[in-house]
């Protein structure tokens, strides 16, 4: 484990578990928590199809924040973790960070930390099977508050 803010970042966004009208937390957020822990060298973001005709001003702003967006067939959980597996596999970035709350990538942050990476979960809510396999994990339900709070 290393100091927070030396870290090399792989930021992975679950869009339709992590974009939602009702949060208030956004890309920004993601990035201000992300950033906390070190150098954010890449940024992904994973949508679903009906991003194309519903909420396409959504995929701009994500290229406008530099992600890469990736549109999932069904859902994304596939492509989000063969992309996570590449990085942590094939790159040097030494903290993987997933903003999700789908316990369904428990098994890529295992990977990760076998592998000698440290991992990052930025949540919605609280998931404890996420929270317990992450080395980090940070509610950004109450990091909003935290910052909207005067005096913090």
């Amino acid at each position: 484990m290393k100091c927070m803010g030396k870290y090399l970042v792989a930021l992975f966004v679950d869009g339709p578990n992590m974009m939602r009208k009702e949060y208030e937390f956004g890309l920004d957020h993601f990035e201000k928590v992300a950033a906390e822990y070190g150098e954010i060298r890449l940024r992904r973001i994973y949508f679903n199809p009906q991003v194309r005709g519903h909420r396409p001003a959504l995929v701009e702003a994500a290229y406008h924040h530099g992600f890469q967006p990736f549109l999932g067939f069904r859902d994304v959980d596939t492509i989000m973790t063969a992309h996570a597996v590449e990085t942590i596999l094939t790159r040097d970035e030494d903290l993987i960070a997933l903003a999700t709350s789908d316990a369904d990538f428990v098994p890529v942050l295992h990977m990760a930390n076998e592998r000698g990476k440290d991992t990052l979960v930025l949540l919605s809510d609280n998931c404890s099977a996420l929270q317990k396999a992450a080395t980090y994990s940070r509610n950004m339900q109450e990091f909003v508050r935290q910052i909207r709070q005067p005096g913090t």
